[in-house]
């Protein structure tokens, strides 16, 4: 990705930030590329701005690499020098995996925030539907979208 393109979605980001009102942040991530690009965006803002991110990880425990992953996010932030939470989930459902793990993820990170954090989910375009019916049947004042 070159430098314009990075710098174009952190202006957006840093908007979308902006219109929080907030200056503390929870950011959830998977470990996966739009995450883990969001989580970069994120430090460096909090660098500019003087925002406050904190991140979580909800490991599923259910993939190959769920571990693997889990790690990757511990060592990013690390490497940011920003606290992370991890919770990992192992009462897995029989029936409607998504739909109870996805209610179970939010639940986590919902008791995982800090009264004056607003939450930060990063999505690519694949995550779009999840986030569509996110937001037409949960509402959450706290919740901060970023598209």
């Amino acid at each position: 990705m070159g430098n314009s393109n990075l710098n174009n979605i952190k202006e957006k980001v840093h908007r979308s930030l902006k219109k929080t009102g907030r200056k503390n942040y929870l950011v959830a991530v998977s470990g996966g590329s739009d995450s883990m690009l969001l989580l970069r965006i994120l430090n460096e803002l909090s660098n500019e701005y003087e925002y406050k991110i904190r991140a979580i990880h909800i490991n599923h425990n259910i993939s190959s690499n769920s571990d693997e992953m889990e790690k990757h996010c511990i060592d990013a932030c690390i490497g940011y020098n920003m606290e992370i939470v991890i919770e990992n989930i192992s009462d897995i459902p029989k029936k409607n995996i998504e739909d109870n793990l996805r209610n179970h993820r939010y639940e986590v990170i919902f008791n995982s925030m800090k009264e004056c954090e607003a939450l930060i989910l990063g999505h690519h375009v694949d995550d779009q539907i999840e986030t569509f019916f996110y937001r037409l049947f949960v509402v959450h004042p706290q919740l901060a979208f970023l598209v």
